[in-house]
C-alpha cells in the first residue's frame, strides 16, 4: 500500500463503484450506437437520393445528345 497516494479510503473506488461505472458506460455505449445507426441511415438515404438524381440527369442528358445527333444526321446526312 506504500505505492498509493496519501488519500483517504473515501477516495478509493469499490467494486460497487466500478459496477456502477460499467453500467453507466454500457448505457452510454448503447445510446451512442443508436445515434450512430441513425446518422448512418440518414447518410445512406442522402447517398441514395443523390445517386438517383444523378442517374436521372445522366439518362436525360444522354437521351438529349442521342436525339441531337439523330436530328443532325437526318439534317446533314
Amino acid at each position: 500500500m506504500a505505492h498509493l497516494p496519501p488519500v483517504g479510503w473515501a477516495d478509493v473506488a469499490t467494486k460497487h463503484d466500478l459496477n456502477e461505472l460499467r453500467s453507466d458506460l454500457h448505457a452510454l455505449e448503447e445510446r451512442l450506437e443508436l445515434r450512430l445507426t441513425a446518422e448512418i441511415a440518414g447518410v445512406c438515404t442522402e447517398i441514395h437520393k443523390t445517386a438517383r438524381a444523378m442517374t436521372i440527369t445522366f439518362v436525360a442528358a444522354t437521351a438529349a445528345i442521342v436525339t441531337a445527333i439523330a436530328a443532325l444526321t437526318n439534317l446533314f446526312g
